[in-house]
């Protein structure tokens, strides 16, 4: 049973692909996969198959139509409705599809549900931290930090998808046991290199402009604040330069009024939610990739940019300072420095040629991020537990 706060909501949604792309992987392994997560949109159905005979069952609560990390305060009574009916669905799916092992994507909240369902079902827990469950969710307030603390020492595996992720676990949770660091895979036969012009024309995007590309949700964990400031001189001083935004969230309207604040506008191009399949027209349109966040374990967007050959900058947090070699693969900033940032892009902007040769070495940097491997990984460590072997920590070095 996959018990994740993140799934495909609707055909071309965009959230939780990659964790429909494990689930799709595990099936062709040989794993029958149920999975259980909360109902984010009224039009989404309580219940679909998949592909690979995947079951879906979702659960309804009060989410105003948008996921839980989309709110500024916490929504305590949202999330007591969300606790409590996950767990109902959870216990009602287990118990009518008996399962031998729950995955829990993102330590809480859903994990709080997964240990309670765990134990009532008599089955093992392996909690899989993806970033923002620990570094933002498991830091808010001390009871956050305590549930969080609750989940990790109460599961009987443990993964998470960077190494710097591994440690905050670590430092919340030091009696916990072993981690298993299990990056997430990108698809290379879809993310590389091809037609910018074609691209460009698929998403109406101008033709002229000089894009930086931006992808992930528009949040102020995201560092977007920081990226208006470093990029507010440049594109005064570029008329040229384009911005290209692919997500949704809270930032979406301080956005659009900084567009219509540039001189014309048009400058801007937010393109909301992008289903995953069309996400390399995205990078394939742009000329560089910018990911400012202030936290992030190891971010699929960076992966898939990298892939598709952008030159990229890129805050030093989480793991990414093992997949972007400075000056190499990629450049990066120091997390909250809009200095720093405007320099590296400005840098990227002025040397094209410089820009090129990063972009040369970006895609053979992530060639060991292959999602097949990342399947097999994962596989190995359903067998450890599954077997009550208790294994040593695993994972792919991003070097």
């Amino acid at each position: 049973m996959f018990l994740t706060n993140g799934y495909p909501d609707f055909p071309d949604s965009f959230r939780g692909h990659f964790v429909r792309r494990m689930a799709l992987g595990l099936a062709e392994q040989g794993y029958p996969i149920l999975v259980v997560t909360p109902r984010i949109y009224r039009t989404s159905p309580l219940f679909e198959q998949d592909e690979r005979d995947i079951r879906v069952f979702r659960f309804p609560f009060p989410s105003g139509n948008r996921p839980l990390i989309q709110r500024t305060a916490p929504p305590y009574a949202a999330l007591a409705v969300y606790l409590a009916g996950g767990l109902r669905c959870a216990i009602e799916v287990g118990r009518r599809y008996p399962c031998a092992l729950i995955h829990v994507h993102w330590v809480v909240p859903p994990g709080l549900i997964g240990i309670c369902a765990g134990r009532i079902l008599g089955v093992p827990v392996l909690a899989h931290a993806m970033g923002t469950d620990v570094h933002t969710a498991g830091r808010r307030n001390v009871i956050s930090r305590m549930l969080t603390r609750w989940v990790l020492c109460r599961a009987h595996g443990l993964a998470a998808v960077s190494h710097d992720l591994a440690r905050d676990m670590k430092t919340l949770a030091p009696t916990c046991g072993p981690i298993a660091v299990i990056p997430n895979g990108i698809d290379l036969t879809c993310f590389q290199p091809r037609d910018r012009s074609m691209a460009r024309k698929h998403l109406g995007l101008p033709e002229s402009q000089h894009l930086v590309a931006y992808a992930g949700g528009l949040l102020p964990s995201k560092g977007l604040l920081d990226l208006q400031k470093a990029l507010d001189p440049l594109l005064h001083a570029y008329p040229e330069l384009g911005v290209v935004f692919a997500g949704d969230g809270p930032l979406r309207d301080s956005l659009e009024r900084w567009n219509c604040s540039l001189s014309g506008g048009g400058r801007i191009h937010i393109l909301g939610p992008v289903p995953h399949h069309r996400m390399p027209c995205v990078y394939n349109a742009s000329d560089l990739f910018v990911l400012p966040s202030l936290n992030e374990g190891l971010p699929n967007a960076l992966l898939e940019a990298m892939a598709s050959g952008l030159p990229c900058v890129a805050s030093s947090v989480g793991d990414v300072p093992r997949v972007i070699e400075p000056h190499h693969s990629g450049l990066l900033v120091p997390p909250g420095d809009p200095g720093a940032l405007h320099d590296a892009l400005a840098r990227l902007l002025e040397q094209p040629h410089f820009a090129r040769r990063l972009a040369g070495q970006a895609r053979s940097r992530v060639l060991a991020f292959d999602e097949q491997a990342r399947f097999r990984e994962v596989s190995q460590l359903y067998r450890g537990l599954l077997e009550g072997i208790e294994k040593p920590s695993i994972g792919a070095s991003s070097k």
